[in-house]
């Protein structure tokens, strides 16, 4: 279980790494979203879903233009849906709550 979990597209791995950084710096325990080309799409769905269940916060990662791809928005419907708190990443550590 995490405090924050990081979704998004995986296009901007660096994006998602700097923000797992700036929660660890903060002392929030933290789990990220990573590219595992050998596993099947559906098991990668399901491991995310599990993620966004055992973490208190969520906070997505979206596309430079700042708008999220399909699949993290399902990720977000899905965590809004359970309760959690979701935040989009603005960069310089500003964050929208939606």
């Amino acid at each position: 279980m995490s405090d924050i979990h990081i979704i998004g597209t995986l296009s901007r791995e660096d994006t998602i790494e700097e923000a797992a950084l700036y929660y660890l710096r903060l002392g929030y325990s933290v789990s990220m979203v990573r590219k595992q080309p050998n596993e099947n799409k559906e098991k990668l769905i399901m491991y995310c879903f599990k993620n966004i269940e055992d973490s208190t916060r969520i906070v997505a990662i979206p596309h430079k233009d700042g708008t999220c791809g399909e699949g993290t928005q399902y990720e977000i419907a899905y965590a809004k849906f359970l309760g959690k708190r979701v935040d989009i990443w603005k960069g310089d550590y500003k964050l929208r709550n939606d």
